[in-house]
């Protein structure tokens, strides 16, 4: 029964947590799948799985451009 926005406040006033990291726990750890960790232009469209859409999107980004 956690407010998921105010732990991610509290999270990212944490020495070496960004708003990033602190939004990718949001997501993963409180079960939050309409926060998007990485700011992608467009992910209000998704709503209210942006958090997902946006992961999948960077994570297929991420393996077209690895090598081999």
């Amino acid at each position: 029964a956690a407010d998921r926005a105010e732990a991610e406040r509290v999270l990212a006033t944490l020495p070496g947590v960004d708003r990033r990291t602190a939004a990718l726990i949001r997501m993963r750890a409180l079960g939050d799948p309409d926060v998007d960790p990485y700011g992608t232009p467009g992910a209000e469209r998704w709503r209210p799985w942006r958090g997902v859409a946006a992961h999948l999107l960077w994570a297929f980004y991420a393996r077209s451009r690895a090598p081999g």
